[in-house]
Order: structure tokens, then sequence, then C-alpha cells
């Protein structure tokens, strides 16, 4: 990407973790879930501040088959894998939501994903255009990464 960009590794690393940060992305793997076996769960955990690396490492150690973990918000985690059967999926919610750090957890049953990227693009679009010029740097760092992605894609 930072050869697509012409700027460097370092600067396209700095630049998505703080959009990440700042919730103005996140990453989501594209997942089959015709070829996965057993039931696909999505597990979304809030964390307590400053509490999240713990956790995030509890949760993947107890689940094991981790099949994407992605962040939602400073706090927030969303983890996808599959399980054998839905007691399972729920002995690991309540094992979750037990806890250190933990404020809350919730599970969800992915029987298909659908994706959106004609959507997003646009939102996307749109709120690239409606930065102003007086926006915090981190902002304008965003736009300039999103112009100049867009200007050679």
């Amino acid at each position: 990407m930072g050869k697509q960009l012409k700027v460097s590794t370092r600067t396209v690393k700095r630049r998505l973790s703080m959009m990440m940060k700042e919730s103005a992305i996140f990453i989501m793997p594209m997942v089959d879930l015709r070829k996965t076996e057993g039931i696909s769960y999505q597990l979304r955990v809030q964390s307590e501040r400053g509490k999240k690396s713990e956790v995030e490492k509890s949760v993947v150690a107890k689940i094991g088959n981790v099949v994407f973990r992605a962040s939602d918000s400073q706090d927030g985690s969303v983890f996808g894998f599959t399980g054998a059967n839905v007691a399972e999926g729920n002995d690991l919610l309540e094992w979750v939501k037990q806890q250190p750090g933990v404020i809350s957890a919730s599970m969800t049953i992915a029987e298909r994903v659908v994706q959106v990227f004609d959507w997003i693009e646009s939102e996307v679009d749109m709120r690239v255009r409606t930065i102003s010029i007086n926006a915090p740097r981190s902002e304008r760092n965003m736009l300039e990464t999103i112009e100049v992605q867009q200007w050679r894609g």
C-alpha cells in the first residue's frame, strides 16, 4: 500500500493504527461460512478501559480456534470462531462474562455474511468531502491518505 501511495510503510502503519484507534475503520475479514465446519459464532466483548489487551489474550487462549479478531471500538473486540454445538457457545459466553476486565459480552450465530463494500465506499466518499481544512491533524492525515489512494486507484 505504501508503494502505491508513495509513502513509507511506517506512515501507512501509523495512519492505519490511528484510524483504527479512532474507530474510523476496523478490519473485518471475509469468511465464507459455507466452507467452515460446525457453528460459526461472533463474540462481542466490551472491556474496561485499559484492559482490552488482557481480555483479548485470555479469550483467544480459551477459544483456541479463532477465525478472526477485530476491534469495533477503543474498548470493544469481536471474535469469530467455530464451535461444535450451541451448548459449547453458551458455556464460552458465560465464561467470558466472568473474566476480569469484561464489562459485557454477547454472542450471535452467524448464518450468512453480507459484504457491503459499495455502501462503505459511498459513506467514506461522502464523509471525506465534509472534513474541513480546519479539522484536527489526524482527520486531515486520513483525508490525505484517502485522496491519494482514490486519485491513484
